[in-house]
């Protein structure tokens, strides 16, 4: 076609190897049928259109040839609305089709197939939630502008690339690809990408790109390997909720990039994994802060291992996720007034790094076990909940050492060496506050059962500076139908448990001490839960207490 100037409309169709369409207004791209249709189907086929806008949405069809060319110069950008297929067969043809010009929001169909069809959009696009694009077999689409994904269906055929080069922002849309296999091609962010809303991936997706999450955003799918080839950094200003397979190319889930989780009341990373027994290794570096006067959750959801280095900038940060400070991991509390709150199953290995002088708090509903020869350096440790030293037994070392009323210090028992057959607290600069509850736990440490005798003492918890109050209870241990009686021993500088007695043939939930757990035991058993009256058979936990966590363990001695 030569090139020349098309003033009314477009009622045909324009089958074109070169074109030019110059309107200084509107141009009527489609007719007034809407049955006027632009087919590039000559090898490197071109169309420009020039003008100020369309009139009206374009709603016919778009044929593109391997190599052929649209650009749409439209001032006010063109609308290809839900009845506007856009066609790009590949034949086979390695030759890519262009797109280009002004804003294209797209609520029709993109249809990139035929072996090796591939077309690049570099006009800046809005994709629609009534938008269906689909991918084929061994073909590619790229987006090189600045590129918007309101909604939209996603459809990739096996070995098919969806690429977005260019700026993204994803508030919707769902994406699926072949298999959650990275070589059977996948959905790639390779641009700056912002987050800020519900995005579906059914298979998997990569984030080459740094991404921001800029408001509320729920990603689910299968795989979404969140640091794809180049240790993606991830700015998070709001709430990101992956629920997903993996976030990992493959099964290990390990991501290498940055976390930076910001201030505010709903900044927070929360990743779920689909197998509840599954975690995810974090081994690059996060940093997690809060400027709030409350406790700020920035870490939620499945199992968090930490490898890699952990930044914390003030008080009240808290992870919900049960975490792994694992050997050769690195935390750094940024100020003495910085602290960490944990409220899952916490662990800290032998090996694990902490620096600062802040506070490390295992939290309410908490279960905290520091490794044998951990230690958390200059950070003091504040105890909320269950504290646990050694798989079996250890020494833990501390700044300073805090026990609140609500806690409980579990001591594990199993002979007279500190450390190697008994639990040791080590607090180095600060005092060691004393409140809440202290059991213990008579063990096997490799020796047989552990027998202690009346009158043996085993130093728990050693301080260089005071030790100020005291728990709430005298623990009672129970092995082998024997009741262990302790006495513990306050002392300026130091904790001290002494077996002070022991009563023989004691059994557990026979509180009407008949000989036998039966139904003539319920009563007195909801007694003493309910009075607080103390009975050493009914506290099936040996915690000190007969209370409501009792009231289980007690139902399967009776049942079983």
């Amino acid at each position: 076609m030569p090139l020349g100037v098309i003033r009314r409309s477009n009622n045909g169709v324009l089958v074109l190897d070169a074109g030019q369409i110059e309107q200084n207004l509107t141009v009527d791209l489609d007719g007034s049928t809407s049955n006027g249709s632009l087919e590039l189907t000559n090898v490197s086929g071109q169309l420009q259109v020039n003008a100020g806008s369309l009139t009206d949405n374009f709603s016919s069809t778009i044929t593109m040839y391997p190599g052929a060319s649209l650009d749409m110069n439209i001032l006010n950008g063109w609308n290809a609305d839900a009845n506007s297929p856009i066609s790009v067969p590949g034949f086979g043809n390695p030759a890519v089709a262009q797109i280009d010009g002004r804003l294209l929001t797209l609520a029709g169909t993109i249809d990139v197939s035929l072996a090796q069809g591939k077309l690049q959009i570099f006009t800046p696009a809005v994709i629609q939630a009534a938008a269906s694009v689909n991918v084929g077999h061994t073909d590619r689409l790229e987006f090189d502008g600045n590129t918007t994904v309101t909604g939209g269906n996603f459809t990739m055929g096996q070995f098919a690339e969806l690429l977005f080069d260019g700026p993204t922002t994803l508030s919707g849309g769902t994406f699926d690809t072949f298999s959650s296999v990275l070589a059977d091609g996948s959905v790639n962010f390779n641009g700056q990408t912002v987050w800020n809303g519900n995005v579906t991936i059914n298979g998997i997706a990569r984030q080459n790109g740094n991404a921001t999450v800029a408001a509320p955003t729920v990603i689910n799918g299968g795989r979404i390997d969140m640091d794809g080839t180049l240790n993606t950094t991830w700015e998070i200003n709001s709430s990101l909720f992956v629920n997903a397979i993996g976030i990992g190319s493959v099964a290990a889930d390990t991501f290498g990039g940055t976390f930076d989780i910001a201030n505010g009341a709903i900044a927070q990373l929360a990743i779920n994994l689909d197998d509840p027994t599954s975690f995810w290794t974090m081994a690059g570096e996060m940093f997690v802060s809060n400027n709030l006067p409350i406790q700020s959750t920035r870490i939620s959801g499945s199992r968090m291992r930490v490898t890699g280095d952990m930044n914390v900038d003030g008080a009240n940060v808290r992870i919900t996720a049960d975490t792994d400070f694992a050997d050769g991991s690195n935390t750094v509390l940024q100020t003495n007034s910085s602290s960490l709150v944990m409220r899952g199953t916490t662990t800290v290995e032998a090996g694990a790094m902490f620096m600062g002088e802040g506070t490390f708090i295992n939290g309410t509903n908490g279960t905290l076990q520091l490794a044998g020869g951990s230690s958390l350096n200059e950070l003091g440790l504040r105890n909320q909940s269950l504290l646990e030293i050694g798989d079996a037994t250890g020494i833990a070392d501390v700044a300073s050492f805090e026990s609140t009323a609500d806690a409980r210090w579990q001591v594990e028992i199993g002979g007279h060496v500190a450390g190697d057959e008994h639990d040791v607290i080590l607090v180095g600069n600060g005092d060691a506050i004393l409140d809440g509850r202290l059991s213990v736990k008579l063990i096997d440490a490799g020796n047989g059962p552990f027998v202690p005798q009346v009158g043996d003492e085993f130093t728990i918890l050693s301080t260089v500076d005071s030790v100020v109050g005291q728990f709430d209870n005298a623990p009672i241990s129970i092995a082998d139908g024997t009741d262990y009686q302790w006495e513990v021993l306050y002392n300026s500088n130091d904790v001290t448990l002494r077996l002070a007695s022991t009563i023989s043939d004691l059994r557990l939930g026979d509180v009407n001490a008949d000989g036998s757990v039966d139904l003539l035991d319920v009563t007195p058993f909801v007694n003493a839960v309910t009075d607080g009256t103390y009975i050493i058979q009914a506290d099936i936990n040996c915690d000190g207490l007969v209370d409501l966590l009792d009231v289980s363990l007690f139902v399967a001695l009776l049942t079983g």
